[in-house]
C-alpha cells in the first residue's frame, strides 16, 4: 500500500478522533460506567444502552488504522518496519473484530479477538519501539510511548485488570497520536 506521509499521519488522527468520539458517546449514554468497575467492550455488549456507538468506534476506528500502520511500518523502516507493515494492521484488523463479536458473542469470539488485538498490540508495539525511540522522525518520545503500551497490554493480558485495559488502550491511543504526527510532520511540504 503506497500512502503518502501526510495521508498516513491524517488517517491516523482520523482513527484516534473517530474512535474517541463514538467511546464517548456510549460513555455518555451509559451514566453507570467506570474505568475501574467495567470493561471497555461492556459498552458494546448488546444490553448496554448504546452499543451500535463502541461498536462502530472500534469498526471505524480499525478500518482507519489499517492503512496507517502500513504508513507507520514503512516510516519505521528495517526489519521491524517490515514487519510492522503487517502486525498494525493485522492488530487494526482484531479492533475491526472487537466491534463485530461484541461482548456476549457466542463460542467465546469476543474474549478470543479482544485477546488477538491486545497480543498483537504489544508485539507491535514492543518491535517498533526500539527503532523509533533512535529515529529522527519519532525521536525518543516515541520510543517511550511504544514501550508504556507494551507495559499496559502486557498488565492487562496477564491481569484482566479493567483499569489496565483502558490504561493499555489510553496508552496505545496517546503513541499512535504522537506517531500520527511525527508522520504528517515528515512529509515535504506541498507547493
Amino acid at each position: 500500500m503506497r500512502l503518502n506521509a501526510r495521508t498516513g499521519g491524517l488517517l491516523g488522527f482520523a482513527a484516534i478522533a473517530a474512535w474517541t468520539l463514538l467511546y464517548l458517546v456510549a460513555v455518555a449514554a451509559t451514566p453507570t460506567y467506570t474505568i475501574t468497575g467495567n470493561y471497555l467492550s461492556d459498552l458494546g455488549n448488546p444490553n448496554a444502552p448504546a452499543p451500535w456507538a463502541f461498536n462502530a468506534a472500534d469498526i471505524l476506528g480499525g478500518i482507519l488504522f489499517v492503512p496507517f500502520g502500513f504508513v507507520v511500518g514503512r516510516t519505521v523502516g528495517g526489519r521491524a518496519g517490515r514487519a510492522a507493515q503487517v502486525l498494525l494492521p493485522v492488530s487494526a484488523v482484531g479492533l475491526i473484530f472487537v466491534g463485530i463479536f461484541p461482548e456476549g458473542s457466542p463460542y467465546s469470539l469476543h474474549t478470543i479477538v479482544s485477546a488477538v488485538f491486545f497480543l498483537l498490540l504489544a508485539v507491535s508495539a514492543g518491535l517498533v519501539g526500539v527503532p523509533m525511540y533512535a529515529s529522527t522522525t519519532f525521536r525518543p518520545f516515541g520510543g517511550y510511548l511504544a514501550g508504556i503500551t507494551v507495559a499496559a497490554a502486557v498488565a492487562f493480558l496477564a491481569t484482566s485488570n479493567r483499569l489496565l485495559e483502558h490504561v493499555a488502550v489510553y496508552a496505545a491511543l496517546v503513541w499512535q497520536a504522537w506517531t500520527a504526527w511525527r508522520i504528517y510532520g515528515s512529509a515535504p511540504p506541498t507547493s
